[in-house]
């Protein structure tokens, strides 16, 4: 949404639609991300398939959490389609 506010420029007014689960979501997406490194270091470490499965477990995680932050949060201003593909 734009709103031309008197004596200054147009700016870009938008909020989240639900900030408290857009930001839990964002840092759960980081902490799952980071859980997924340290394993995929690991692995190279020990070759175990576990490390493998629980690093790709915890990517899966960061990239559902990441999506959902996206769709929690800007809802109001995306378009259709891209609120269905999240």
């Amino acid at each position: 949404m734009y709103r031309l506010l008197p004596g200054k420029p147009l700016v870009l007014l938008m909020s989240l639609g639900e900030p408290t689960t857009t930001l839990t979501d964002y840092g759960l997406a980081i902490i799952a991300a980071s859980f997924s490194m340290r394993l995929f270091l690991r692995v190279r470490e020990s070759g175990q398939t576990c490390h493998w499965l629980w690093a790709l477990g915890f990517l899966a995680t960061a990239a559902a959490a990441a999506a959902g932050g996206t769709s929690h949060g800007f809802r109001p201003v995306l378009e259709a389609t891209v609120t269905v593909a999240l």
